[in-house]
């Protein structure tokens, strides 16, 4: 996990050795709160929300899409640390997938990147 330069959202992401990857930006008010996040358009770059997309590989052709419906739920605990659980789908090649992603014990981060929306 990484706060996005400027603040107010994070980004989340996991990759395997094998090609398997998510990524999550997760925009928010003023703090990182516990609760549900719903799922937005890439587009929308104002409204609290996630915007994710996940990569996997069946046999050798990589996949990908991004999600167009569903949400994350933010947990965090008394430890500083961060469990986020994404349930949504998306559209890959005129298939509707269905993902669930946990991350879980994640520390905040403290380190930032640019994560804003490309022209």
């Amino acid at each position: 996990m990484r706060t996005c330069a400027g603040g107010r959202a994070v980004m989340f992401e996991a990759l395997s050795p094998a090609g398997n990857g998510v990524l999550l930006r997760i925009r928010y008010g003023d703090n990182l709160r516990a609760g549900s996040y719903p799922i937005r358009t890439p587009g929308d770059s104002t409204t609290p929300g996630v915007v994710g997309a996940i990569r996997y590989q069946v046999r050798d052709v990589p996949h990908a899409f991004s999600l167009d419906s569903g949400g994350v739920t933010i947990e965090r605990s008394a430890g500083a640390t961060i469990n986020a659980r994404a349930q949504g789908s998306g559209l890959d090649n005129a298939v509707r997938v269905h993902a669930i992603v946990e991350f879980r014990d994640i520390p905040a981060g403290r380190d930032s990147v640019a994560c804003g929306d490309m022209p």
